[in-house]
């Protein structure tokens, strides 16, 4: 819509939007007295907005081309922002450094084959809201401090999910051997889902399969390999199926069940999950009767 598409300036600027509002706000009050440097600008701006407000198809990403000449105006009008707004951005950036230290901490205990996170990541992670907290607390110090706090975030994310990019986010080399010119399943009700798994099991022919039940994947007797995303806490067999090898990853689709166990605090079950690449045991053959 019209509206989604113009608060792409928000979406886009992520972190930083309560100051892009402020700049909007600054510039049509002092729009009489704008320079012809900062008018180019605006005009460059403005015509992208329109130029792709005309199609009946419409994304937030068409605004992008703009965002560096409103990243130009920011630092314009950064001194005349007011401490207020940028103290939103850095009290984001202290609740979302704090949630991703108890992430972290969240991980570790849901964890039972030892830390998965050395000292150092802990004070970095424990840094991000600290470093934020103190341009929040500390007056002189706020205007400097916004914009590092928000990139002491995406530090923080990029520490948090270090687990998941190692070792432990990979297949083990056993099972991405098992795997080579095999066919490997995926269950999922998202397309292009199975585009990860072709970098995560080189030489496998990955397919799709295009539904919400896990159930149906395992009893279809076609599926030799599957993929199966179960909590960090349970079993890790299953009847029927060998187990190839577990990856630790994020689980980035919630039901509404699931949802409703998140808000009530049952975070680490479906937050954190381990894949499992199992096949399907073959059953033997009989035998000649005994004489």
């Amino acid at each position: 819509s019209v509206w989604v598409y113009t608060l792409g300036w928000l979406t886009n600027a992520g972190l930083v939007a309560p100051a892009v509002i402020a700049v909007f706000v600054l510039a049509w009050r002092e729009r009489r007295r704008m320079a012809p440097a900062e008018q180019l600008l605006w005009i460059w701006i403005i015509t992208l907005f329109l130029f792709h407000l005309l199609p009946d198809i419409r994304y937030e990403r068409y605004l992008l081309p703009a965002m560096p000449a409103l990243a130009v105006l920011c630092g314009v009008y950064w001194p005349r922002i007011p401490r207020w707004v940028l103290s939103i951005t850095l009290a984001a950036c202290a609740v979302l450094g704090l949630t991703l230290l108890a992430g972290a901490a969240l991980l570790t205990s849901s964890l039972s084959d030892g830390a998965v996170y050395h000292p150092i990541d802990w004070l970095l992670l424990a840094l991000v809201p600290a470093f934020a907290l103190a341009g929040l607390l500390h007056q002189a110090w706020t205007r400097a401090l916004a914009l590092p706090a928000v990139l002491a975030v995406y530090f923080g994310l990029a520490v948090f999910l270090r687990p998941f990019d190692g070792p432990a986010g990979e297949f083990p080399p056993e099972a991405v051997d098992a795997a080579h010119d095999k066919t490997v399943v995926v269950p999922s009700p998202f397309t292009a889902r199975d585009e990860l798994y072709r970098f995560l099991l080189p030489g496998a022919d990955v397919r799709r399969i295009k539904t919400k039940r896990l159930a149906e994947a395992l009893d279809d007797e076609r599926n030799e390999l599957i993929i199966i995303p179960v909590p960090l806490d349970a079993p890790t067999t299953l009847p029927g199926f060998r187990l190839l090898g577990t990856r630790l990853t994020l689980n980035d689709y919630f039901t509404a069940e699931q949802t409703n166990d998140l808000l009530r605090g049952d975070i680490a079950r479906h937050l954190f999950v381990r894949e499992l690449l199992v096949e399907r045991e073959k059953a033997l053959p009989s035998g000649p009767a005994d004489q």
